[in-house]
């Protein structure tokens, strides 16, 4: 994987930061993943920012690391790079290997160029993200003057990254999210970065994989490398706390290593529970109005109040006996819907801890509610595993073509070799 030299363009209200990606690998090139690859990783933020944004590489090397290990290419950046990050890298790919080496392979990294450092100077303030749900207030609210008595750790900008959140989010639903967040900000005295990239469209991985949620921080890191010349830290709001499985934790780790000589990457929150968390921010009047966590189904400022993340936050805020301050979701809370509710694997987890904050809250009813989810969730892993060996069993020829899957994702030269087969076997 080449990535080139970053090219800026102006249009219209926003300056555009370009990067062109260029495979190299056989096993790439002779597959169909790279159809649906972008052939460039682009960044847009407003034209404000146009005299401050960083020009150099991190934020095009940040995001594509996990893509180049998992297609097992070595990367080689044409343009200036940290040095600080560069040796970071190396231990971001080792632990990203180390706990997932069926996906992660360990890759090459070459340089055109480190910053020069002899005149940084670090810029005091910080920057997290912003989208309106629990994670992100918390950590907003956390760092304003009132409650972080350090001036340089305050927060003095947030990021809004247009559809990171969300796919299906349409611009309606952004441009009244970034109105309102607009107005919040400027109540506090806080600048509001608006970002866009297709950074995630390169994270595809394979259809159906939970592997991206291994390494979608790394997004957010990368875009926020365009605001190193603004601020000197960037607080990651963590979603899980560190007992989690690894999957949904190893953000919490890995990012840190992302930081540069300018812009210091550090996890928050992740010791403190959801419900911890609701409680804080059911104090804070300026969310009532502002609580966004649809996933599914974005309508505006609404939550559609029935897919997992809302029902969750829903019962969390129902826990803390504050649901009916908050003006983003549609009473009464549908808990047939709740129990409906099934987990995959990595996220079993979630009911468990969402049974320990109802015994804790006394709520007996929503114990039984997410026991039930818990063991239907549990079934129906069972019966899906059980359903897989009996296709094995039937069809060991569709066993053959997965395993052959997995070998061609994890070895290159398998896949070169399949590719020689393939083409002898059209030509003949």
């Amino acid at each position: 994987m080449i990535i080139h030299i970053p090219k800026i363009t102006h249009e219209d209200k926003v300056i555009c930061l370009t990067a062109d990606i260029e495979w190299e690998s056989e096993a790439v090139l002779s597959s169909n993943w790279l159809h649906y690859l972008p052939k460039t990783l682009w960044y847009k933020v407003d034209k404000k920012y146009a005299d401050s944004v960083s020009k150099c590489s991190n934020a095009f090397l940040i995001p594509l690391v996990s893509v180049a290990m998992y297609y097992n290419e070595n990367i080689e950046v044409r343009g200036e790079i940290s040095e600080h990050l560069a040796y970071n890298l190396q231990e971001y790919q080792r632990i990203l290997n180390f706990w997932n080496p069926e996906w992660f392979s360990i890759v090459s990294i070459s340089y055109a160029a480190f910053s020069d450092t002899s005149t940084i100077h670090k810029k005091s303030g910080a920057v997290c993200s912003y989208s309106g749900g629990v994670d992100s207030s918390y950590t907003l609210y956390s760092h304003l003057p009132e409650n972080e008595p350090l001036k340089d750790y305050q927060v003095t900008h947030t990021m809004y990254i247009r559809g990171f959140e969300t796919s299906e989010e349409d611009r309606k639903t952004q441009e009244a999210k970034i109105k309102s967040y607009t107005e919040l900000m400027d109540s506090l005295d806080i600048n509001l970065v608006v970002t866009e990239t297709n950074a995630r469209e390169f994270q595809q991985f394979a259809a159906g994989s939970i592997t991206y949620y291994m390494t979608w921080g790394s997004v957010l890191a990368g875009s926020t490398m365009l605001l190193d010349n603004l601020v000197g830290r960037y607080y990651f709001s963590a979603d899980n706390t560190h007992d989690y499985p690894i999957i949904l934790t190893i953000n919490h780790v890995t990012l840190p290593l992302l930081s540069t000589e300018k812009l210091d990457i550090s996890c928050h929150g992740a010791s403190v529970s959801k419900l911890e968390k609701v409680k804080i921010i059911s104090k804070w009047p300026k969310t009532y109005e502002r609580l966004i966590v649809c996933f599914d189904n974005p309508n505006g400022l609404t939550n559609c109040s029935q897919c997992v993340k809302c029902t969750l936050t829903m019962n969390l805020l129902d826990m803390n006996g504050t649901l009916d301050l908050y003006k983003t979701f549609v009473l009464p809370i549908n808990r047939s819907l709740v129990r409906k509710t099934r987990h995959r694997k990595p996220f079993i987890y979630t009911p468990i801890k969402w049974i320990e904050f109802a015994k804790t809250s006394g709520r007996s009813d929503l114990v039984f509610d997410y026991t039930w989810v818990l063991w239907a969730s549990r079934m129906k892993l069972m019966v899906d595993a059980l359903h897989d060996q009996t296709n094995s069993i039937r069809n060991p020829l569709q066993s053959m073509y997965k395993l052959s899957a997995v070998l061609k994702r994890k070895y290159p030269r398998y896949a070169k070799c399949i590719h020689v087969i393939k083409k002898q076997r059209h030509v003949a």
